[in-house]
């Protein structure tokens, strides 16, 4: 992203007319990588549907939709779309951390 709104310390306060090439690759690897963390938790929930396991098959949606509408709602521009969208990786990002731990233990 690019500096504004004093952050890093000496940057602009105020919004910048235009984005650089460095925000639309920024954009774009968001996109490919919130998009694929969703899938990967729908996946999952698919998964432990098959498997019987309600619980984590539900945990597994519900990370999924948090990061979904998390996204959704910071690339709409609405209000603290930087906290919804940070609560709603980290959701994804602890579920599927919880998951891993889990098979790797074999339980």
């Amino acid at each position: 992203m690019d500096p504004v709104d004093g952050f890093p310390v000496g940057a602009p306060s105020a919004q910048a007319a235009t984005l650089t090439w460095h925000s639309y690759a920024h954009f774009a690897a968001g996109t490919v990588t919130f998009t694929s963390l969703v899938a990967a938790c729908y996946v999952l929930g698919r998964h432990f549907s098959r498997a019987g396991n309600r619980r984590y098959a539900i945990a597994s949606r519900v990370a999924g939709t948090a990061l979904l509408i998390g996204n959704g709602w910071a690339m709409g521009g609405g209000r603290a779309g930087t906290l919804t969208l940070a609560v709603g990786a980290i959701t994804a990002m602890l579920w599927t951390s919880v998951v891993a731990y889990r098979f790797r233990r074999g339980l």
